[in-house]
């Protein structure tokens, strides 16, 4: 479904060229989560925006492909890829806090999408966006619908965003540190609602994370990044049983285990 080939991406910083991604290659395919895994600053996130070409000065995207079923994302115009955002790839952020707006509704901003992508009247966009909030398993959509940002949970807000990145039936959801704000049994929560939308819709999912655990809980394959590479690249099994790298070896140990 998505093939990165050789992606490159470099940032300019006082008359120096910093490689923040250096040739990685990753596929995901249908109903597969895939888990792309690091440390701060390894560029995993660099990769989530290279994916729908939102990467801005002054970075740029410096060589590779990246094939949406066949076609190179990276040489798409600017119209061509606005229909591909949201429409058949959507990205949920870490902070929904930041990527909702404060003064509109969450109905507003839910609909807005809708309306765009699907060219529906506003009525009939609203009660999508109900249907959407249910199914992502908020209690009473109807009164959360005329709700702003402020007045909901860290939880809810991040469930809202996920009813707005699968509102026209996308192919590929990226998600980008969904979990990182939330508390442990929310976090369990949105994982938990990740598989279901694996299974009940078919996605193909990017989840980036440097949280071993939630990888071990819902992803089928892992790709482990330092310093702009993939160093090894997996099934979610061999990579906790037999890890091949060094790196991927340390950040295991690194995961706290519980004494009893």
């Amino acid at each position: 479904m998505l093939q990165i080939k050789n992606l490159r991406v470099e940032y300019e910083s006082d008359n120096k060229i910093i490689t923040a991604v250096d040739g990685i290659n990753l596929t995901i395919e249908e109903k597969q989560i895939v888990g792309l895994v690091g440390g701060s600053g390894c560029g995993k996130s660099t990769v989530a925006l290279s994916i729908l070409n939102l990467i801005e000065k002054p970075g740029r995207i410096a060589g590779g492909q990246i094939l949406w079923d066949g076609k190179d994302l990276l040489k798409m115009g600017s119209d061509e890829i606005r229909k591909v955002r949201g429409s058949q790839i959507s990205m949920i952020f870490q902070d929904p806090f930041s990527s909702l707006n404060p003064v509109f509704t969450v109905g507003d901003q839910i609909s807005e999408t809708i309306r765009y992508h699907e060219g529906l009247g506003k009525r009939s966009a609203l009660l999508r966006a109900q249907e959407l909030l249910s199914d992502v398993m908020i209690d009473n959509p109807a009164l959360r619908l005329k709700q702003y940002p402020h007045e909901l949970s860290g939880g809810m807000l991040q469930r809202v965003m996920i009813a707005m990145a699968i509102a026209c039936g996308p192919k590929l959801l990226i998600a980008d540190e969904p979990t990182t704000s939330l508390d442990v049994t929310v976090q369990s929560e949105i994982l938990q609602l990740m598989i279901d939308l694996k299974n009940n819709l078919g996605l193909g999912i990017l989840f980036i994370t440097h949280n071993l655990a939630s990888v071990a809980e819902i992803c089928d394959l892992v790709a482990v990044m330092k310093d702009g590479r993939i160093v090894e690249q997996s099934d979610v099994f061999k990579i906790f049983e037999k890890p091949a790298s060094d790196y991927t070896k340390e950040l295991l140990k690194a995961v706290p285990k519980l004494k009893c």
